[in-house]
Formats: structure tokens, C-alpha cells, sequence
């Protein structure tokens, strides 16, 4: 069986969401991941949100078939229902989404809008019975009924729920309407004749539990509009139903409240993320926290000992360089001029083996980080974003000369590339000398991307640095260090003027920028 790693598996869906949303002639405009929900859904601006699964997750086949089958049910939302189509009455509207759902399904399924797509829905659904008929203790309840109309108005489903005696002629007679919807309003107007049908239901009946439900032939006739009952049993599931009744169906009482029809996309617990995470919203322009002119020096004295800290941390980095001022090898361009002079002419490619590192720094520019109470005199900014400025810069210029491939995110409430891999470090120096205040602080987003940024890179070494007050989302970047460090990812806090072990297990702490030449890393422990 097949395993998937959780950064790798959200990107995939987002590939497919995406792909699938042009065959049906939509577009996406933000795909979202939270923790806080358990189904999949959508809205009529064409945003997405999926329940979230941790970057270290390890998820399997039947996992991406279910997402895959959201994605389909999602997308044919957006493509079919009319969203300011609603009901004030809870009840109903669960309803109206039983209906609404099976309606969209029938739709896309005969317009064969996607190749597979009656298989992709029938697969995610079969899942979805499965596990209510696991968990589900009372199917005589009424806040059952919607999920039960929502099973048996789809007609590409295999698998069967217990249906109440009684339940089953309202069901029918359901099953014979919808295929004369053609909008939400004909959807709603058939959830609200199925709540007509349920209110005149008895309200107190007898419980007969061991009784099989009735087939469609022992149900009543329609009304004169559609089929017979004879003719309903040709595309009923009712008659061939494996199970009992769980009694007799009784009407709805004002007070009850339905169960949500929407399928469960519940993550597991140790696979779920938390947080929330939607690139697409919260990365925005590389310069989008810089200010048209500089206000920090572009002079900066990088302390010697955070050059020796830094070296001995990435001690064992591999690195290829040219050793010249040979009299063997391949011609040097450049000592050319000298021929006559000397016979040192050459040069020799010189590798050291080792583990190569990628490292992503990012620097918190939120409210917080302009505003602790303490003004930087020389640059009337606050003490604590000029340091943090400053600290950025002595980081990536040390890092540069280590040979060290490198990349700068600026985090408040949006996160921006700074400094894109490849850059070098004196251009990105000028871009740090211009950061602004970025707001409210997303810490959690900030860690996640750049987590993303080095699961990406080739080298073996991944670090990520956060240079931050840590007034941020302590519980939820915790745990995506957590994830990282599963993963090979070192996250390593620098924390200005503050202590962030709270956040941030492997840290230190900084009060002046001439404090990272007296700081150990000792204490860091590398997860590669």
C-alpha cells in the first residue's frame, strides 16, 4: 500500500482541486486547510477548505480517494448550487443539503463532466455510510432523517442505512421528484414537501425495531405526477435493504435539530494539522513589507564569534570551490596576464565532502516587533525590530560565507520572500534595510511555509531559523516544529529581547545584535 507524507499530500490535492476545477470550466481562488472542521467545503467566491492534516501525517490510498472525491463534490457546488439559496429552519435546510447534494451529483454524473466521476463519488460516499453505520446508535431519531434521504436520493450508491418503518413511501416519493429539479430553488422546494410528508408523520408511534422495512411495493402510490410504486422499486435500494428497522418513524419536534448531511472529512488523531494554512491567502508580493526608503545602515560588523558558532554548526557542510595558483590543472582566465611571470597558471575544483545545509530565516515584522515601548535613538524605530533587523543580516551574511544555501521570509499577518534562494546576501542586506511593520502576527504560516520551502530543497541539512519576540500562535507553531523535526527540519527560535522556549524547544535569546557573538548553538541539536 502506498504512503504519502502529509506536505506532500495536501500539495497533490491542491494539484488535482485545481485541475479538475478546469475540466469543469471554474476557478479556484484560495484552497484552505483547517483543523477546526471535519467536512470539505466551499462558498461562492470559489475559496475551498479542507480539514487539515499535519505536514508528518502518513496517510494511504483510501485517503486520497476520499479527498479526491471531495474535491469533485466541492467543485460541483460551485458549479450547480445557488448559494443565496437557504432556509431559515435548521431542519430544513439539512434537508435542502441532502437533496441539494444528490441533485448536484446526479447533475455532473450524467453531463460526465470528469472521467470516473459517478466511480470517484460512489467510492467517497460508500466510506462515508460505512462509518455512520459504525456509529450511528439510534436511526429512529429524527435528526437522522436528512443523512437518510441524503443516502437514498443518491442513485450511483451501493451501501444501505437502517430506515425507519414508515420513512420509506416519503422517500420514494423523493426519489421520483428529483429528477425534475433543475436549480436550488426546485431543491428546496422538494426539501420543504419532504419536511410537509415528516410532519405528518405520527408523533408518537410504536417502536417496532425487529421489523425489516417495508420494500417500495408495499408503499403507497404517488399522487398522480410520477411513477407507481411499482415502477420505484426498478431504481430503489429500499426493497434488497440488509437491515432491520430501528422502529417506527415518528414527525419532527420543533426543538430537534438535524445531523449535518455534509460528509465527515475527519482527520484521525496524529494525522490532523492545526492551525490554519492556505497559501494561496497568506502569501502575498515579495515586497510587500518593505518601505520605499531604507532607514537601517547598510554598515554592519558581523561579530566574529557567531561567524565561528555558525561554522561550527554547519562544520560538516559540503562546499566546492576552486584552489588556484596552480602549475597543473585547468587554465586560470584570470592570471592570464601574468605568462612570462609565473607558471602558476591553473586551477584545481576542490570539493569537501559533507552534508550539505539549506536554511530559511524568518523575521517577524509584527505589530509587536515596532511597538515594545523602547526607541532605537540612531533609527527612532523600536529597539526590538532594529536588532532583529540587524541580526538578520549578520545571520544571512554568516551563513552566506559558510557556503550555505539560504532563504529570508518577512512574517506579520501575510508572509513575504525577501530574499528567494539563490539571491545574494548584500542584496537581500538592502531589502532587510527597508522592512515595515506587517501587522498581527502568523507565526504559524510563516514556520509552515518555510518547512515547505526546505522539504522542497535537495540538501540534506534543513534549518529553519525564526528571529521573533514569539507573540504569535505558540501551541500551533509548537507543534509544526514538532512536525518538522519528524520530518529532518530543525526549527531553531532567536528570540529578541524575549525568552521563546514556549514556542520554540531549540532557541536562544538576543538583547543586541552584538549578543549573537557570545551565544552558544551548542545546545542546538540538528534533526539531520
Amino acid at each position: 500500500m502506498k504512503r504519502y507524507h502529509g506536505y506532500s499530500f495536501k500539495q497533490a490535492v491542491e494539484n488535482l482541486t485545481r485541475k479538475v476545477a478546469a475540466e469543469f470550466g471554474l476557478t479556484v481562488r484560495t484552497i484552505n486547510w483547517h483543523a477546526g472542521i471535519h467536512t470539505a467545503g466551499t462558498n461562492k467566491d470559489g475559496d475551498i477548505y479542507f480539514a487539515d492534516v499535519a505536514d508528518d501525517a502518513v496517510l494511504y490510498d483510501i485517503d486520497v480517494q476520499r479527498y479526491v472525491g471531495f474535491v469533485v463534490h466541492e467543485l460541483l457546488h460551485q458549479k450547480y448550487t445557488d448559494f443565496n439559496v437557504n432556509h431559515h429552519d435548521q431542519y430544513v435546510n439539512q434537508l435542502h443539503n441532502a437533496v441539494e447534494d444528490a441533485w448536484i451529483e446526479h447533475t455532473g454524473i450524467d453531463a460526465k463532466l470528469t472521467g470516473n466521476i459517478d466511480g470517484l463519488l460512489t467510492a467517497l460516499l460508500d466510506q462515508i455510510v460505512g462509518e455512520a453505520n459504525a456509529t450511528v446508535t439510534d436511526w429512529a431519531d429524527p435528526a437522522q432523517y436528512p443523512f437518510i434521504f441524503a443516502v437514498y436520493l443518491r442513485r450511483h450508491l451501493n451501501t444501505h442505512v437502517p430506515v425507519p418503518a414508515g420513512l420509506e413511501p416519503i422517500i420514494i416519493g423523493a426519489t421520483q421528484r428529483i429528477d425534475a429539479c433543475r436549480s436550488s430553488k426546485d431543491t428546496l422546494a422538494l426539501a420543504e414537501w419532504i419536511m410537509g410528508q415528516l410532519q405528518a408523520l405520527p408523533k408518537n408511534p410504536k417502536n417496532t425495531p425487529d421489523k425489516a422495512p417495508k420494500g417500495p411495493s408495499e408503499a403507497p402510490s404517488d399522487d398522480g405526477k410520477g411513477k407507481g410504486a411499482g415502477e420505484a422499486d426498478k431504481g430503489s435500494r429500499l426493497g434488497d435493504n440488509p437491515h432491520k428497522s430501528p422502529g417506527s418513524a415518528r414527525a419532527p419536534k420543533k426543538s430537534d435539530e438535524a445531523v449535518e448531511v455534509e460528509p465527515s472529512i475527519k482527520v484521525p488523531d496524529g494525522k490532523a494539522g492545526i492551525g490554519s494554512w492556505s497559501e494561496h491567502a497568506t502569501l502575498t508580493q515579495p515586497d510587500y513589507h518593505l518601505r520605499s526608503n531604507p532607514w537601517l545602515n547598510d554598515q554592519l560588523a558581523v561579530p566574529a564569534r557567531l561567524r565561528y558558532e555558525v561554522k561550527r554548526l554547519f562544520d560538516n557542510s559540503g562546499r566546492e570551490d576552486f584552489q588556484r595558483n596552480r602549475r597543473a590543472g585547468s587554465i586560470n582566465v584570470s592570471a592570464l596576464h601574468k605568462i612570462g611571470i609565473t607558471d602558476k597558471l591553473f586551477q584545481r575544483r576542490h570539493a569537501v565532502e559533507g552534508i550539505d545545509s539549506a536554511v530559511v530565516i524568518c523575521l517577524d515584522v509584527s505589530g509587536s516587533m515596532f511597538d515594545d515601548g523602547k526607541k532605537n535613538k540612531k533609527y527612532n524605530m523600536s529597539n526590538r525590530i532594529v536588532q532583529a533587523a540587524m541580526a538578520t543580516r549578520a545571520l544571512l551574511d554568516t551563513l552566506q560565507k559558510a557556503q550555505v544555501e539560504t532563504c529570508v521570509l518577512a512574517f506579520g499577518s501575510f508572509t513575504s520572500v525577501v530574499k528567494p534562494w539563490g539571491e545574494h546576501a548584500l542584496k537581500a542586506a538592502a531589502k532587510i534595510n527597508s522592512i515595515g511593520n506587517g501587522g498581527s502576527t502568523n507565526d504559524y504560516f510563516a514556520v509552515r511555509y518555510a518547512h515547505k520551502l526546505l522539504l522542497s530543497r535537495p540538501e540534506q541539512r534543513k534549518i529553519c531559523f525564526v528571529i521573533t519576540d514569539g507573540i504569535g500562535k505558540p501551541v500551533a507553531v509548537r507543534n509544526q516544529c514538532e512536525a518538522g523535526n519528524n520530518l529532518g527540519i530543525t526549527t531553531i527560535g532567536i528570540g529578541i529581547e524575549q525568552d521563546v522556549k514556549h514556542v520554540y524547544p531549540q532557541s536562544v535569546r538576543i538583547t543586541d545584535v552584538g549578543d549573537l557573538g557570545t551565544v552558544s548553538f551548542k545546545q542546538i541539536k540538528l534533526a539531520a
